[in-house]
């Protein structure tokens, strides 16, 4: 909808933003948002929770074009955005309850990281202190396929004390395989030493994480349709002590799957949504045993003009799970024009999350 007539509180990163104060850190892009709280582990995004309107970090509901990125065996992994500054197009916050739209986890509010496109060329390398790297590159177009973009990232430090050092890097891949269908295969890797963060003790952390989605979109008449799949595969591998192998050590595999099925209709100045949703979470842990979940959802969402200074959305959504049971999550949000310069809002929801198998 035209930015004058969204009834939500919602901010935008552009890809100019991020050109103008020459930001190579999604992380460090977000900070600049109010009420959001990027509380960084080490620089270069090394390991990330937010905080959005003052919530905890497993209350914040993170995407990367539309891909759900919580992760069901810790939150602490939500952060793990599989893309480079220097390949986004922008980034969507929408701050406040968004259950309603999204499901679980969206109560401090939704951050989506969309990539760019079209043709273009960037790439980007940084030196500094303490033998620092970063590096990134992506191209899209060109004498590359219409609709492909390829992107790869590194980072490394030697870190500023013993156990301090980092290293990060990965590849992603977007292709547009045919007529509305696009194909997104996303794979990195992540290992930061902790010395003294989890208590007195040089601790390691490795992670890794690989996605593979499909989009589809059709428009017929006044439908138009979304389907969209992703699998997630997510690795943890913590030692709290490095010279003590096997002590306080563990692993954690998570694998998770999602599919959802919207549908848009035109009627006349409104506009009518409905969706379905579904997947699953399993989860193997050296120290906290096997686990697994299903879940399913439905959702409505109704755009209408209440005249011509003001309108409406209403949004009710129905989920179920098959471990914590089900939740109900109705909003509803309303824009009116007080005068030409001044837009007032105001939206009222009900959010939801689930406990991570950490909790």
């Amino acid at each position: 909808v035209p930015t004058i007539d969204v009834s939500r509180d919602v901010n935008v990163i552009t890809r100019d933003d991020l050109d103008l104060f020459g930001l190579k850190s999604i992380i460090d892009a977000l900070r600049l948002v109010p009420g959001v709280d990027a509380r960084a582990r080490g620089p270069l995004d090394v390991q990330t929770d937010f905080s959005i309107r003052g919530a905890t970090f497993g209350q914040n509901l993170i995407l990367a074009d539309g891909i759900r990125l919580n992760d069901s065996q810790t939150g602490h992994h939500n952060g793990e955005i599989p893309l480079p500054a220097i390949a986004v197009d922008r980034i969507e916050i929408v701050e406040g309850a968004g259950s309603a739209v999204y499901g679980a986890d969206a109560l401090g509010g939704t951050i989506n990281v969309i990539s760019r496109h079209g043709s273009y060329a960037a790439g980007s390398l940084t030196y500094g202190q303490h033998h620092t790297v970063d590096t990134q590159a992506s191209i899209g177009g060109g004498r590359l396929p219409v609709g492909w973009t390829l992107s790869g990232w590194g980072s490394r430090s030697d870190g500023f004390m013993f156990d301090r050092e980092f290293a990060s890097g990965g590849a992603a891949v977007r292709a547009r395989v045919a007529r509305g269908l696009t194909i997104d295969i996303r794979h990195q890797r992540r290992t930061f030493g902790a010395n003294g963060f989890y208590g007195a003790s040089p601790s390691k952390e490795w992670t890794d994480g690989t996605i593979g989605a499909a989009v589809y979109q059709h428009t017929r008449a006044a439908w138009t349709t979304i389907v969209q799949g992703s699998v997630r595969n997510h690795g943890d591998h913590f030692r709290w002590d490095i010279a003590r192998p096997g002590f306080a050590e563990n692993r954690h595999r998570t694998n998770a799957t999602d599919v959802q099925v919207q549908a848009a209709r035109r009627l006349g100045a409104s506009t009518l949504t409905v969706g379905a949703s579904g997947g699953g979470d399993w989860v193997q842990s050296s120290n906290l045993g096997d686990h697994d979940e299903q879940r399913g959802g439905m959702f409505a969402e109704w755009l209408a003009p209440l005249s011509d200074r003001a309108t409406l959305v209403a949004g009710l959504r129905f989920d179920d799970y098959s471990t914590f049971g089900r939740s109900t999550s109705p909003s509803i949000s309303v824009v009116a024009h007080a005068t030409r310069d001044l837009r007032l809002r105001a939206s009222v929801g009900h959010a939801f999350r689930v406990p991570t198998y950490t909790e």
